[in-house]
């Protein structure tokens, strides 16, 4: 990877015997993503939505090279060592341009349980953002059958009926 910017530093002791010197490679930092936000789509499925960040903060004028989405059932997510121990969401998504909305799905997840989340950015250089906003969904219970009947038919049998639960056509 290129250099963005190298400095030249030099030591010397007091008595000017000893002398040092060595350099100093700047690489440009990721924006933060500031907006991740869920949407529950079914019982196992969440959307997920955010703004496209920079590559480059201080120039505005590169795209990320890729995301490291991170969940888990209780928020970790309060400094970097919790977002190091989530568990990161495989994914090989290629970032939109800066400035556009990220609409990712997610998949996985069971039934009933919260999960938080929270995203980086990379940039070309490998150099991580700041974690996002910590955002928060429950992957939703499946509903139940509505009108559930059980009616003797013929002999050794029983009918069954119902009415799926809003949202499904069928079962």
């Amino acid at each position: 990877h290129a250099v963005i910017g190298e400095f030249s530093i030099s030591s010397m002791s007091v008595s000017g015997i000893e002398s040092r010197s060595g350099s100093l490679s700047y690489y440009p930092v990721p924006q933060t993503v500031p907006d991740l936000k869920p949407l529950n789509l079914s019982t196992y499925t969440l959307r997920m939505t955010w703004t496209s960040p920079y590559g480059d903060l201080s120039h505005n004028n590169t795209e990320a090279e890729r995301y490291i989405l991170k969940y888990s059932t209780v928020n970790l997510f309060s400094d970097d060592d919790g977002f190091k121990r989530a568990d990161e969401y495989a994914q090989n998504w290629i970032p939109l341009s800066p400035g556009e909305n990220e609409v990712r799905i997610v998949e996985g997840f069971n039934p009933g349980t919260t999960y938080y989340f929270s995203i980086e950015s990379v940039n070309a250089y490998s150099v991580r953002s700041e974690f996002s906003n910590v955002a928060l969904a429950a992957a939703l219970k499946p509903a139940p059958p509505v009108g559930f009947k059980a009616v003797q038919g013929a002999v050794n049998k029983v009918d069954l009926s119902w009415l799926p639960p809003s949202g499904f056509s069928s079962f």
